[in-house]
């Protein structure tokens, strides 16, 4: 990662214009006592590059995993000073493997290598949670 993209994550202290959350899991189905593998990415690119990847960020679904994998997703972006455009995502999967599976898969794959010029990215939560009701502005601005 350069210089300029971990000097801007550092300093970035605001939560994103995020999307509605998407559960695909009904949280009555969710096992209190359970832990859940969570990952949050952060992505800073050209305002050029937005388009393209929100196009790509589309194409590459989690809702279209079979039920019982993602239990959903959220994702969020803004542009920042000067010419920028930060993306977040955010996914809450049943088990790790699922996440790793995805992130394996050539559709995240291709997606990724149609912006590695474009788009410098960070894995800012990579853990376990345990199922809480919480709402995806809360989430963003309180655990991440």
């Amino acid at each position: 990662m350069t210089e300029a993209a971990t000097v801007a994550f550092l300093a970035d202290t605001t939560a994103s214009n995020a999307m509605p959350w998407r559960a695909f899991t009904k949280s009555k189905e969710l096992d209190a006592d359970k832990e859940y593998y969570c990952v949050a990415t952060w992505g800073l690119m050209s305002i050029m590059a937005a388009p393209a990847f929100w196009s790509k960020t589309t194409q590459i679904s989690v809702a279209e995993l079979p039920r019982g994998q993602c239990i959903g997703e959220s994702r969020g972006g803004r542009m920042v000073w000067p010419c920028n455009f930060v993306a977040e995502t955010l996914t809450v999967w049943h088990d790790r493997k699922y996440s790793t599976e995805f992130f394996r898969a050539d559709a995240h794959r291709q997606g990724m290598q149609a912006h590695k010029d474009s788009c410098e990215y960070i894995i800012l939560y990579n853990q376990t949670i345990k199922p809480q009701p919480v709402h995806t502005y809360f989430f963003y601005t309180h655990f991440l």
